[in-house]
């Protein structure tokens, strides 16, 4: 019957994949009719934080960014905190499903990678998808921290939402106790911190943020770098395109925009880091963002450190554009 209810989850979910609900916290209210000037500060030398933010009612969520270790969505798909995800937790595929094996040679190693989303050692691999309905692989993963901690994990059922039970135990551990962690619920991912065996429900709900302050990551070649990424919530129905060597005061009109689902589509092309001085600065540049009721924002980055030297603080500003895409100003 369990493995009924995983045939059942990963076979609607071309069906569901490009259904999302506008409404939420985008039905509170008018939108702002005059700028509003906000912040926020990521400080990804010290705190290093991530910061979700709702345009209509500039409600923030701010999260650790150690606050999740792995994360599974509703079409049981799982990530890391990392690579377009966010920054620090790697993984590493054992390709062996003997769990009480002792691991903790892996330890230090630079076979552990990032999930990216072109290039996935999670994902759905633990599921054999060959099979109707999909069995459990229970391939053994192990996971690095962001802070240099070390588990080894092992899925062994799952259930419709984002539900999954899974062994987790130290890389040289002989056990390791199943926890049952989901469903997800209104949130996009079920979210897990592993060090703790808990479920992180401090997230904002799926359709209630609209853009997210944080960090993340890219290949460059054997080594990891990092990104001070503006992510938007693609996948609640959220579209943007960047207008580079723009000011935000002389974009008048929506206009023809070309708007992509893109989640990284302004990610980090908003500064540009000095090789020789080794500063940051912030470029010209202004966003559109499409919300899922197709209200259109405007918003421009006007600072990367702040008062401290903290760095990834942004203020920002935007403007809602009314029922016929003017921007009054």
């Amino acid at each position: 019957m369990k493995q009924l209810f995983l045939w059942v989850a990963v076979s609607m979910v071309a069906f569901f994949a490009g259904c999302s609900d506008s409404t939420g916290s985008d039905d509170n209210g008018g939108d702002p009719a005059e700028y509003v000037i906000d912040t926020a500060n990521v400080d990804y030398n010290g705190i290093n934080r991530v910061v979700y933010y709702n345009f209509r009612t500039r409600e923030k969520w701010e999260m650790p960014r150690s606050s999740w270790d792995i994360a599974v969505g509703d079409d049981l798909y799982v990530i890391s905190n990392s690579g377009e995800y966010g920054s620090g937790v790697h993984v590493y595929a054992t390709g062996d499903t003997t769990f009480s094996k002792d691991y903790s040679h892996m330890e230090g190693s630079d076979d552990f990678v990032p999930t990216y989303i072109d290039d996935n050692p999670l994902g759905h691999s633990w599921l054999d998808m060959t099979s109707m309905p999909p069995e459990f692989t229970r391939e053994v993963f192990l996971i690095r921290s962001g802070d240099d901690a070390y588990y080894k994990i092992q899925f062994v059922n799952a259930t419709m939402g984002g539900g999954v039970e899974m062994r987790i135990d130290s890389p040289d551990g002989d056990g390791g106790e199943v926890h049952t962690f989901g469903p997800a619920n209104d949130r996009e991912y079920t979210s897990i911190h592993l060090g703790d065996r808990r479920q992180v429900t401090a997230f904002p709900p799926h359709d209630e943020w609209h853009i997210r302050f944080g960090r993340t990551e890219w290949s460059m070649g054997d080594r990891i770098g990092g990104r001070s990424s503006i992510a938007i919530n693609s996948s609640a129905g959220m579209e943007a395109v960047i207008l580079p060597d723009t000011d935000i005061e002389e974009v008048t009109s929506v206009g023809s925009r070309e708007f992509a689902d893109d989640p990284l589509g302004i990610g980090h092309n908003w500064y540009t880091f000095d090789h020789d001085e080794r500063v940051f600065s912030v470029d010209p540049a202004t966003s559109l963002i499409r919300l899922p009721d197709n209200s259109v924002v405007k918003m421009q980055i006007h600072t990367f450190y702040g008062p401290g030297g903290e760095q990834f603080w942004c203020d920002f500003e935007y403007l809602f554009a009314n029922e016929d895409g003017i921007f009054e100003q």
